[in-house]
């Protein structure tokens, strides 16, 4: 076996991954009154597993979940649960107030909290 990469063997056949594997972890995005909140499912996954970034009024999400050393002694018959490096990118409206971004991770779940800027009410003199 080739150091971090992992064999599963189905039937009389073989299948190799390596560590480069990617994945797309399932996620909801939903708008509320306060903003928009981004739910993705990553179980198994830590908060230093994951990198959360913005650029250029972008969102970066990326991480990477691991296939634990002592699973590669295992012979394994089926192997459904992702493994490997995920990136996701998102456009971010122009009205979002950056510097409040909140996540927060909870049974599996990465919690995105991208909260709208605050519009100030200004009242307008109607003049004669």
């Amino acid at each position: 076996m080739i150091e971090d990469n992992y064999i599963i063997i189905t039937n009389s056949e073989s299948i190799t991954f390596n560590k480069i594997n990617t994945f797309s972890p399932p996620l909801d995005i939903y708008e509320c009154s306060h903003g928009v909140n981004i739910d993705i499912e990553i179980p198994g996954l830590e908060k230093e597993d994951i990198k959360i970034s913005i650029v250029h009024n972008k969102l970066f999400i990326k991480g990477e979940k691991r296939f634990k050393k002592e699973y590669q002694k295992q012979k394994y018959y089926l192997l459904e649960r992702p493994y490997g490096i995920f990136n996701r990118v998102f456009e971010l409206p122009e009205n979002t107030d950056i510097e409040n971004i909140k996540a927060k991770i909870k049974d599996g779940v990465l919690s995105i909290s991208i909260p709208y800027k605050k519009s100030k009410m200004k009242n307008v003199t109607i003049n004669e």
